[in-house]
């Protein structure tokens, strides 16, 4: 006896199928982030939420504790430095939500979007309207 197909058959697969967009930071070279170096961008990500446009590297060395030296780096310039934090942010939410749709690859497909969608709530439930205006400022952003 054949089963019955239902919607959520293969609905991995379907989302194992979309294409990853490229990250701004390579997979070598997140690898070969120090822990010094993933502490300073994540602290990044929470200092650039509020808007990061009037914060020089100077500014930002001095909140992160760090040097001028640290920060170049890692990036090349303050929108390369913001960019890296949050995309890296992002894949980590990605991540997590993308292993909320496969915790239960049989269950009901609506609510494999639902685990899916708030997980991804996460990257942007605190962003503000500074963030977003600075970061659409940014090429590339």
């Amino acid at each position: 006896m054949t089963a019955t197909p239902t919607a959520h058959d293969g609905l991995e697969h379907r989302i194992a199928a979309v294409p990853r967009p490229t990250p701004v930071l390579s997979r070598e070279r997140a690898a070969a982030l120090t822990p010094r170096q993933r502490e300073l961008l994540d602290q990044l990500t929470e200092l650039a939420r509020d808007g990061f446009s009037h914060l020089t590297m100077a500014d930002l060395a001095a909140r992160l504790n760090c040097s001028l030296r640290t920060l170049y780096g890692l990036a090349e310039s303050r929108e390369a430095l913001v960019l890296m934090a949050f995309d890296r942010h992002l894949w980590t939410v990605g991540r997590s939500a993308r292993e909320a749709v496969g915790a239960d690859p049989l269950g009901d497909p609506l609510e494999a979007i639902r685990r899916y969608l708030a997980a991804a709530n996460v990257a942007v439930s605190r962003t503000t309207p500074a963030f977003a205006r600075d970061l659409a400022a940014v090429p590339g952003g």
